[in-house]
């Protein structure tokens, strides 16, 4: 089912007649009138609607450039209370612990790509490490081609 967004009073020519105050105050009317006003219940709808399709795709979507890597992408709705943290470079990664490997899937592991690093070798070690504490050290270990970006 497809959920429509509330459209604003105006159309494109009244709202091109309006000065510039009364554009603002147009907006920020209809900015209410979404969020806390009549058209608040269609809103709501219309964007927990964009929103599911867009967790549904979003494993989908992938730049090319990674298709030799091959990895799984899982999208996860509504897991808050298991959300936690890591650091990045600039921001907060959010992230959901998931045990996707049984002991017999272990046993499937052949290799590991590492995407484009910053610190390739010291990545390459860590994942070398955890690979041999969970008794995959056979697992090879390769550097993705791919340039690193740090934007």
């Amino acid at each position: 089912m497809f959920y429509k967004f509330p459209k604003p009073p105006l159309n494109r020519q009244d709202y091109e007649r309006l000065t510039s105050k009364q554009r603002v105050d147009e907006a920020i009317s209809y900015s209410k009138q979404v969020s806390e006003g009549s058209d608040k219940l269609q809103a709501d709808a219309a964007v927990e609607w964009l929103c599911t399709e867009i967790a549904e795709l979003a494993p989908l979507l992938k730049n090319e450039g990674f298709y030799e890597e091959a990895e799984w992408r899982i999208a996860i709705k509504g897991a808050r209370e298991q959300v936690k943290f890591r650091a990045s470079s600039s921001f907060l990664v959010p992230y959901v612990e998931l045990k996707v490997l049984s002991d017999v899937a272990c046993s499937a592991l052949r290799e590991v790509i590492i995407g484009p690093n910053p610190n390739q070798r010291r990545c390459e070690k860590s994942i070398k490490m955890l690979l041999t504490s969970c008794g995959l050290s056979e697992v090879e270990v390769k550097s993705s081609s791919l340039p690193f970006n740090s934007w």
